[in-house]
């Protein structure tokens, strides 16, 4: 790995600042957004009212005060994602990732919101399409059997064989098309309720961690501690 030292620009003033500058610089945050509609976001089935919001800046490093400050500078990305995603992210080290939905980039700027598509509608219509194929594949075979016996006077034993053969192989393909869209409508409902859960999950705790919070505001953390302390001296009898 190629290095180079950082930028030092010396700033007037109290206390001798001095400002550090090198590409290599960047600073990270997240925050929780509430949302109103719904979020949609790439990789997942449902809308989101709340989700992880992630960016990513250039930085500075400050000296001064015998100490480091650090401040964020222009964004290169800005990316969302939903709690489920997020929790993913986390538990699938060393994998490909997880998907985002990326909504500014230092290159192109904002970025256009993704198109929501319900699943149910999605699974009905690649139904729909397999149905359409295995139709037009049974009415082939339909043809070429009504050929089969419009243009020879005696069906022999050869033409028996491949008319079952041709049978067998479009049943087995029903089967099989049937099997792995009943599977995959299966893991996508699956899906759907886990993000549904974890939404519900997350919106709880977002509540319970607010409301704690403005008691603890209200009330002050003494009045609510399960610990009473007290720290009056005895005094000698």
């Amino acid at each position: 790995m190629k290095y180079t030292n950082p930028e030092i620009t010396k700033k007037s003033g109290p206390f001798n600042r001095e400002v550090y500058s090198h590409p290599c610089y960047g600073m990270a945050n997240f925050n929780i957004v509430s949302c109103t509609p719904g979020e949609e976001l790439f990789g997942s089935s449902i809308r989101h009212n709340s989700i992880v919001r992630f960016e990513v800046h250039h930085a500075d490093m400050e000296r001064s005060l015998s100490r480091d400050w650090y401040f964020p500078r222009s964004s290169i990305v800005e990316f969302e994602m939903s709690y489920t995603q997020f929790a993913e992210l986390i538990a699938s080290r060393g994998t490909t990732g997880v998907p985002v939905t990326i909504r500014r980039t230092e290159k192109d700027g904002s970025v256009p919101g993704c198109h929501f598509e319900n699943k149910r509608s999605q699974i009905k219509r690649e139904i729909d399409a397999v149905l359409h194929e295995n139709s037009q594949e049974a009415r082939n075979y339909v043809d070429e059997i009504r050929d089969l016996f419009d243009n020879k006077a005696s069906i022999g034993k050869k033409d028996r064989e491949d008319i079952l053969k041709k049978l067998e192989k479009f049943v087995r393909t029903i089967d099989e098309d049937a099997a792995y869209i009943y599977n995959m409508f299966d893991e996508q409902m699956d899906n759907t309720v886990a993000e549904a859960k974890g939404e519900v999950e997350a919106f709880t705790e977002e509540k319970v961690r607010s409301l704690g919070l403005q008691a603890i505001a209200e009330k002050g953390i003494g009045e609510m501690s399960p610990v009473s302390i007290d720290m009056k001296e005895d005094n000698d009898e």
